[in-house]
């Protein structure tokens, strides 16, 4: 799938500082954003040298963002193995852009919120917007909320259903509710088997079976 330019130009328009290089595999935005938000009547003004690589077969693939000024501390819990940024799961990303998610309301609603949340983390030593764990717990605590459940066997056994098996109302939905799968948790299932998102969904599976053993 062809990169929407025009969905990179918008970007670029809406945040000036950004410019464009483009490779074989991906596009890349370079440069400076700037954040200037408030909380709790606590403002704060900060620019930030970024890296947002965005991959040939975006938005089937998401971006993905790295803070190349040394502004984040290395040992932040919240950046990935490989320095980027750790915005939110993958899957839940992955599925807002299914939704019709454009990069410049990606960089508004997960870019900006993570670079001013790092900052009165700093300053403050709390996290303004609550925290997610990092990892695999983290992914844990995605499904427990997606599919509004209390324990990670549920996680597991919904997924498995998402991945692995048709669906078919008059199943006995894999929550252990004892209900049939369409009085309950039928409008997740079908939601997330229509995103595509295979690949994603079986990697969760496979992180959430190795925590859970």
């Amino acid at each position: 799938m062809a990169i929407n330019k025009d969905e990179i130009n918008e970007a670029i328009c809406k945040f000036k500082g950004l410019k464009l290089i483009e490779g074989n595999k991906s596009l890349k935005l370079v440069g400076n954003i700037k954040i200037n938000n408030v909380f709790n009547d606590v403002r704060i003004i900060e620019d930030f040298c970024i890296e947002i690589t965005i991959p040939n077969e975006y938005p089937l693939e998401i971006p993905t963002i790295k803070e190349v000024g040394g502004k984040i501390d290395r040992i932040y819990h919240h950046i990935n193995y490989n320095g980027t940024l750790c915005l939110a799961t993958e899957t839940e990303i992955k599925l807002e852009f299914n939704k019709g998610l454009t990069l410049i309301e990606w960089i508004e609603r997960y870019v900006i919120p993570y670079l001013f949340s790092y900052c009165y983390y700093k300053r403050y030593n709390v996290f303004p917007f609550g925290e997610r764990s990092h990892g695999m717990e983290g992914i844990f605590e995605f499904y427990k909320d997606l599919f509004e459940v209390d324990s990670k066997i549920q996680c597991i056994n919904l997924l498995n259903y998402i991945c692995n098996k048709n669906y078919r109302g008059h199943d006995l939905c894999p929550c252990n509710s004892g209900k049939k799968v369409r009085k309950c948790h039928k409008d997740k299932i079908v939601q997330l088997k229509e995103t595509k998102a295979d690949r994603v969904f079986k990697n969760d599976l496979k992180m959430l079976l190795a925590i859970n053993r």
